[in-house]
Formats: structure tokens, sequence, C-alpha cells
């Protein structure tokens, strides 16, 4: 376990608290890797063993947007903060038909297992009550060496990359999202980015609007120029670019 400096707001800590005294909570997502670079500009998500109707409970103002998925967004009373939290129940998934969403979501209480389902080892850490850091899958150090890796390789098989990616389409476009970081490229790892060119299929059954979304992001990013590029060179382009123009 590896102490994260937690930069938490007071908001923050009524909304962990607040979880911590019925269940048990981890900040999850893009926070952690704020955190581990001591930024801290991105809206917390948080994983929790409490289903999406006692975190309700526990916060009448939430809004139930995901509750078959387990998420729930999280609203304080607008006299302590306007902010909003995506919580979201421990869970494992099966298989996914449609190449979007789980055929069947099972809630769990393994923070381990919730992060074993996550797509990019950068994405798949979380902190704990005590501030500790987990890290199932060496993701602080691709994030040092400046490596995106998917979850499960090379701990796992070799054609896990490409499972990664079947479960979900807009993982590809999530892909090269993250190649951006505030100290330049990252680089795609080998398998990964085989996985992407024999996957791009994959993205004919995400929406256009869901590629717009991610689109945007990665030309608002640090080095747009260099992301596209390679996005270019591995025939993403070609594959949405009739989607991009109709968003």
């Amino acid at each position: 376990m590896e102490a994260v400096d937690d930069g938490i707001g007071e908001a923050d800590r009524l909304v962990l608290e607040g979880l911590r005294s019925a269940g048990e909570a981890w900040i999850v997502g893009g926070w952690v890797r704020e955190a581990l670079w001591g930024r801290h500009k991105t809206d917390m998500d948080i994983a929790t063993t409490l289903q999406p109707s006692e975190v309700k409970e526990l916060f009448p103002r939430s809004l139930m947007v995901g509750e078959k998925y387990g998420t729930v967004i999280v609203r304080l009373d607008e006299s302590i903060s306007d902010n909003t939290w995506e919580v979201t129940t421990l869970r494992s998934e099966g298989s996914y038909g449609d190449g979007r969403r789980p055929d069947q979501v099972e809630f769990g209480h393994s923070i381990e297992d919730d992060l074993a389902r996550r797509d990019f080892t950068i994405n798949a850490m979380a902190i704990d009550s005590d501030g500790d850091l987990i890290d199932p899958f060496g993701g602080i150090s691709d994030l040092k060496e400046g490596i995106l890796r998917a979850v499960g390789y090379p701990l796992g098989d070799p054609a896990v990359p490409g499972e990664r990616l079947g479960e979900d389409g807009l993982r590809i476009m999530r892909a090269y999202r993250f190649l951006d970081s505030a100290d330049g490229m990252r680089s795609m790892e080998g398998s990964l980015r085989s996985a992407v060119k024999d996957n791009l299929e994959m993205l004919d059954v995400v929406s256009r609007e869901r590629i717009g979304v991610e689109m945007m992001r990665i030309l608002g990013g640090r080095v747009p120029g260099e992301v596209v590029s390679q996005m270019l060179e591995d025939g993403v382009m070609g594959q949405i670019m009739s989607d991009i123009a109709c968003t």
C-alpha cells in the first residue's frame, strides 16, 4: 500500500463519511490519477459496498440515473455544495452482448474484483479509507512510465486486451483519450494497440453521440495532433469519420 496525498474537499469528506457510516467506500477513477501527481481537477467517483437504494437513503437528493448498473449521482444540499459524485456499487459483470453494456450485473463486496473489470491499469486504482493506494495491476508504474496497458495483461493471457475492448467498443476511443497526459503523450502497449486494430468494428455499435463526446475530449487535450495522428495510423479515424460528421 502507498499513502496518497488526499486533497479531499470538505464536501467530498461529507459524502465519503456518509457512505462509510453504513458500508465501505473507495475513491476510484480519474481523481486517483490526478491525486498521484498532486492535481485535483477531476470530479470524484466513488465505489461502495452499498446498494443504490441504500445510497439514496443516505443522500435523498441523489439521482438514480443508472440504478440497474449500480450507479447513483449523489447530491448534497445546495447550501453545502452544488457538486455531484458518481457513486457505483462494487460489481462484477458477465458478457457484453451488445458490445456496450453488460448483459447482467452482479453486485459484490471486493474492491479488487471491481478493479479487475475495468479497462486500463491507470484506471484500475483506488484509495481506501486510510488514504492508501490499492493498485493490483501496476497502474502507478504504468502511470510513471507513460504506458497505457489493458487490465489483466501481462499478468494474464495475451488475448486479454482484445477481450477488454470486445466488452465495450467505447474503450477504443477512451484508449486514445488516455494517451494524452500532462507530461506529453503516453505510449500504447503493443498488444493493446494490436487489439485496437483488430477490433475496429466494435466502434460501429457505439452511438455517434458517445464517440463525438470522446473525440471532443481528445481534441481538447494537451497533444491532440499527436493523438489524432496515431488514430489515423491505426485506422480509427477512418472507422468513425462518418459518425463524427453526423454529430
